[in-house]
């Protein structure tokens, strides 16, 4: 297991805060999402099976998207965020004047993005990326209670993990 912790402590849970963060984000899904309500949970089962390139084991499918009880699997992170589309566009609308409290019609002027799917793009990558960095340098959510403090625990876990990068 890799990122994440259970309950509050979730990746699933920390990158849809991130996600719904974003103006025009209005879902997030991960693996099969919502399709995966439709069918029963042995076809959402994703086995495990013993890894051949190293020690350990990997899920054999990824219908969860790389979670698992909020934490990475080491499968890889599949997820959807929805955009919805912008209203600035040049059609007439209607609308309230605050100030007269009577029905008004609003049209816009000006240059307006007709599609921010093109634009979110990258800013939902970023903001997975920070999630997952966000998770990296926290401290274990579950602490040993022979260690002095967690800073102590997360700075050796993250020099070890860097180590074994490094090779």
């Amino acid at each position: 297991m890799g990122l994440g912790g259970p309950l509050f402590e979730g990746f699933d849970g920390a990158l849809a805060f991130g996600l719904f963060g974003i103006p025009g984000v209005k879902g997030v899904e991960f693996g099969d999402g919502f399709a995966a309500a439709r069918r029963s949970g042995s076809a959402e089962n994703d086995p495990w099976e013993p890894q051949l390139s190293a020690p350990g084991a990997a899920p054999a499918a990824n219908h969860a998207g790389g979670i698992a009880g909020g934490m990475t699997t080491s499968a890889p992170i599949l997820f959807r965020a929805a955009m919805k589309p912008t209203p600035s566009i040049a059609l007439r609308q209607q609308t309230v004047s605050l100030e007269a409290g009577t029905a008004a019609e609003l049209i816009v002027t000006g240059r307006h993005d007709p599609c921010i799917g093109i634009r979110a793009v990258p800013v939902v990558e970023a903001v997975a990326a920070l999630a997952a960095l966000d998770l990296l340098l926290a401290p274990p959510a579950v602490l040993s209670k022979d260690l002095p403090n967690a800073e102590c625990w997360a700075s050796e876990a993250l020099k070890a993990r860097a180590e074994n990068t490094a090779q």
